[in-house]
This record gives structure tokens, sequence and C-alpha cells, in this order.
């Protein structure tokens, strides 16, 4: 929110009222840092830049008419009664009902993958208990541990519950 807006609004009209271009110095300070600025300092040096060329905008009369626009239509849209374009790649129902299988089959694959990694991960957790190791003679290790293992079984659930909502189960 803008505490004073007459002061952004002078800003702005000083900023669009200033020339369009300005000279612009290149100073060099005792530690040898060099500054680009528009105000002239001590030990700086005027560069000789090349003036920008501006085209204005046109006026809102110059613009033409929007009311007769329309959009084109989408490659992949096809209307009741149109048919898709010649070189539209068509797959024939064989070759489609061969690729529905083979995913289908890698999601069945990917859902045991996951049963058996949630069955190991919940035999581990021990329902809350699992078993310490020798590394976790400090009893946080254990705890952020166990926190691990609770994100991961619950990880693996969503991923199980995905897949099976994927398959249809």
């Amino acid at each position: 929110m803008v505490k004073y807006p007459i002061y952004l609004a002078a800003a702005m009209l000083s900023i669009i009222t200033s020339p369009l271009y300005a000279q612009v110095y290149v100073c060099t300070n005792e530690q040898g840092i060099v500054e680009y600025t528009n105000a002239k300092k001590k030990n700086c040096k005027e560069l000789n830049l090349p003036k920008l060329t501006t085209i204005p905008a046109p006026s809102p009369m110059q613009m033409p008419a929007r009311n007769n626009f329309k959009p084109l239509p989408s490659p992949f849209s096809f209307g009741a009664n149109q048919a898709p374009p010649p070189a539209f790649p068509n797959i024939n129902q064989n070759t489609q009902s061969k690729r529905d299988d083979d995913r289908k089959n890698i999601l069945k694959q990917e859902l045991q993958s996951e049963q058996k990694k949630l069955q190991e991960l919940q035999k581990e957790y021990n329902n809350g208990t699992p078993e310490r190791q020798g590394g976790e003679k400090n009893y946080q290790k254990y705890l952020d541990r166990v926190e691990q293992m609770k994100k991961d079984i619950s990880r693996s659930q969503g991923n199980t519950e995905s897949l099976m909502k994927e398959l249809g189960l």
C-alpha cells in the first residue's frame, strides 16, 4: 500500500516527462570500483552512446477493430460432423488394445512392488515401536527415524491408493 499517493504520482509524472535520452558517465573511485551514473561526479568520464530510436505506439483511433476476431481452431478439436485431417495419426484397434494391456500390466507390477514395500515398512515400523539400532544411542535419532518411517508409510499408502484408482480397483 502506498502511503503517499501524491508523491508517487509526482514521481511517475517526472519519469514520463523526462527526456528519453540522458547523458551517462562512467566513474572510478579510489578503490577502483566502476560506477555508471547520469550525474557527473569527480573522476567521471562521459560515455558517447548512440541515440535511442523510439517508435510511438499507434493511437486508439489507428488500432484495427477487434470485434471481428475469430480464434483459430485447435488442431485436436473436431466438430460432430467434421472428420480429422488426413495427416492426423490413426492407430488401429489391435495396436491400441495391446498398448492398453501393456500399460495395465506395468501399473499392476508397480502396484505389487508398492504393496510389498508398504508391508516391509509396516513390519519394520512394528506398530510405532521399531527396534532401536546400534547408532541410535541418542534417543532423538530414534525418534527422528520413527517419524521418517511414518512419512514413508504414508507416502507408500498414497501411492498404493493412486495405483489402485488408476487400475479401477
